[in-house]
């Protein structure tokens, strides 16, 4: 470090914080409810429910980059946790044959056109 490069190494510092500091908040009040998993179990629970929870999080993040139905749906219902109870309660009382009939079943009662697959 130097003083001509001291500020961009802050600069870079506060922008991870903040990215950390986003996901974080998005793992706990967006719908993953990350806290509540926290400190179950007495050996190794608490630590899978934070892996699963990491591995949906991943999954959702790869449906919004390539796949243009959930993208269109997510976008409409920008809440996770409002994304999360509408598939809960569907599919709690209707069998689907796949994902894909599901967000074709859900893009039709939002009444918005289907984007591709």
């Amino acid at each position: 470090m130097t003083r001509g490069n001291v500020v961009s190494y802050v600069e870079a510092g506060r922008s991870r914080w903040r990215i950390e500091n986003e996901h974080n908040n998005t793992l706990k009040t967006k719908g993953y409810n990350l806290e509540h998993n926290c400190g179950h179990g007495k050996q190794n629970l608490s630590n899978l429910l934070l892996s699963l929870n990491l591995v949906a999080f991943l999954f959702h993040t790869l449906l919004e980059l390539y796949a243009p139905r959930y993208r269109l749906i997510r976008q409409t219902l920008p809440r996770r946790d409002r994304f999360f109870n509408d598939v809960k309660a569907l599919t709690q009382y209707m069998l689907f044959d796949s994902w894909e009939a599901l967000m074709l079943f859900m893009l039709e009662g939002l009444d918005l056109e289907d984007p591709g697959g």
